[in-house]
């Protein structure tokens, strides 16, 4: 079996790997959704008011699954792709599950659930411990500067910035190593600054509504993983190569 081939079974079988894990994690969120995720004591905003509810008038939710499932099988594939069969594809397909999922949750009900961060947190800790491409106290300190440059951010911002948001760089910080954080928090900022444009421009929304920030976050991290961790594996173990 020649080399092209084995790539398109491996990135095949991952790409379908990933839609099946979608379904259940697009499923997941939705629960969380619809029950409402307490944050406080205090209630969240109904599962209907939602910001592509606003946009597109109404959420089909079969077609949200499978749109979920679709975004998951691509995302593996790439990751398959990208990485190859090495150790760090673990983390990958970590970082995309988790982002999905509360990329989900922040755009319904404008929560990241600290369970999934710490959920996250903990599996990717044990990987790191095992599996770093970089210096493992890269990682470690990632996470931390992350968290801390997130929440000066949102004292800056007077609340710009929502806790969830914050908490999520401690599980981004371990995944990505300090190079790759720092351009995941500009892309994210950037690619937010950009949509808030373009919403206000179109008058879709006043300036008074907060704009889930979590789907920039997701955007950013991903883009900034793919990017330095494919260069990374590669410098390493360059099977397709």
């Amino acid at each position: 079996m020649n080399l092209e081939i084995s790539l398109l079974l491996f990135v095949s079988w991952f790409a379908l790997m990933g839609s099946g894990a979608g379904f259940f994690v697009s499923k997941a969120a939705d629960q969380l959704c619809i029950k409402g995720y307490g944050h406080r004591g205090e209630p969240n905003r109904p599962y209907a008011d939602t910001m592509i509810g606003r946009l597109s008038g109404s959420i089909n939710d079969n077609k949200r699954v499978l749109v979920v499932g679709a975004l998951h099988g691509l995302l593996y594939g790439a990751a398959a792709f990208l990485f190859g069969p090495v150790p760090e594809l673990l983390a990958a397909l970590l970082l995309v599950s988790v982002l999905l999922f509360v990329t989900q949750t922040d755009i319904t009900i404008h929560i990241i659930p600290d369970k999934m961060i710490a959920y996250g947190s903990m599996v990717i800790f044990m990987v790191r411990l095992w599996i770093h491409p970089l210096p493992w106290w890269d990682y470690f300190a990632a996470s931390l500067l992350g968290f801390l440059l997130m929440y000066t951010f949102a004292w800056i911002s007077r609340g710009g910035v929502g806790g969830g948001d914050i908490k999520l760089y401690l599980f981004l910080g371990l995944v990505l190593g300090i190079e790759a954080m720092l351009w995941s928090l500009f892309l994210a900022v950037f690619l937010g600054g950009i949509a808030s444009g373009l919403l206000l421009l179109t008058r879709k929304f006043s300036r008074h509504y907060m704009l889930p920030f979590g789907p920039f976050i997701a955007a950013g991290s991903l883009l900034s993983y793919f990017y330095f961790g494919a260069i990374r594996v590669t410098s390493i173990d360059s099977f397709w190569l």
